[in-house]
């Protein structure tokens, strides 16, 4: 499987603020057309009756190992029995495996759909499962050394964005790594969602939401396909991973020296 890997150069920190600046733009071309119209009520239920939808339709996808292939390499973010791991779209927990399974961390798993939560109870006993979305985490501040956001976002209302931001900031710990699985893309864009016409598909570097603030650094990012769908972007599968730092950009001292928050 072809991969490409892009290590953290100002360079993609340029196109990642780009991305930003262009997807700032839809949203307030979307506002326009809009104008003082609100959200739809049903919103929040489509998206979940489509969670329930989406797990009815992958019960036996098997297409799940090359989506796997794609992220498995997050495994070495996690560093051991102590980590606490939270996964964001969890489904029936089929990545427990993926995620537990050299580290034996401990692994806690949110999705929108009751039945995937269910069926993962009952498959993992020993891990903690919560029917929740990525804009109300149910736990403590501070409380996660790795947040996964699992190939969710490609449908979440834009209005969202800033609160499911917000949720992740507040439950990742200092030095954590929030890592994000979606569609890659060339360019930030929206097209009607086939399974359900009431939401839009949008596809944007997600990890630009993030790179816009200072206590967050771009680490790594893959994009994955098949051999037949590489030079195919609509078929991109992206992961980034970032690290929250508090202290934000290193520190000058007042005679021109550099601070490096990360030691190196």
């Amino acid at each position: 499987m072809p991969t490409l890997v892009c290590a953290y150069q100002a360079y993609e920190w340029h196109d990642t603020c780009l991305s930003h600046i262009i997807f700032k733009a839809l949203i307030q071309r979307n506002c326009t057309k809009l104008g003082n119209q609100a959200m739809p009520e049903d919103s929040a239920d489509n998206i979940a009756l489509e969670a329930e939808a989406y797990f009815n339709r992958n019960k036996l996808d098997s297409g799940y190992q090359k989506l796997v292939d794609s992220y498995q390499f997050l495994e070495r973010y996690i560093k051991n029995e102590n980590s606490q791991f939270l996964e964001i779209g969890c489904g029936d927990g089929k990545n427990v495996y993926t995620f537990t399974s050299k580290s034996n961390c401990q692994y806690h798993g949110i999705d929108l759909s009751k039945s995937a939560i269910n069926e993962a109870k009952k498959t993992f006993p020993k891990h903690s499962f919560s029917v929740a979305g990525a804009d109300e985490i149910p736990y403590e501040n501070a409380c996660f050394d790795v947040i996964y956001l699992g190939f969710f976002l490609y449908l979440t209302p834009i209005e969202r964005l800033t609160q499911i931001v917000q949720e992740v900031d507040r439950c990742l710990k200092d030095e954590g790594f929030v890592a994000i699985t979606d569609f890659g893309c060339l360019f930030p864009h929206t097209k009607d969602y086939q399974h359900m016409p009431s939401l839009k598909l949008q596809k944007y570097n997600f990890e630009a939401m993030f790179c816009g603030f200072p206590q967050y650094t771009l680490i790594e990012k893959r994009t994955d396909s098949g051999k037949e769908q590489f030079s195919n972007h609509h078929q991109w599968i992206t992961t980034s991973v970032l690290q929250k730092n508090k202290n934000g950009f290193p520190h000058y001292h007042s005679e021109g020296s550099i601070t490096d928050p990360y030691n190196n």
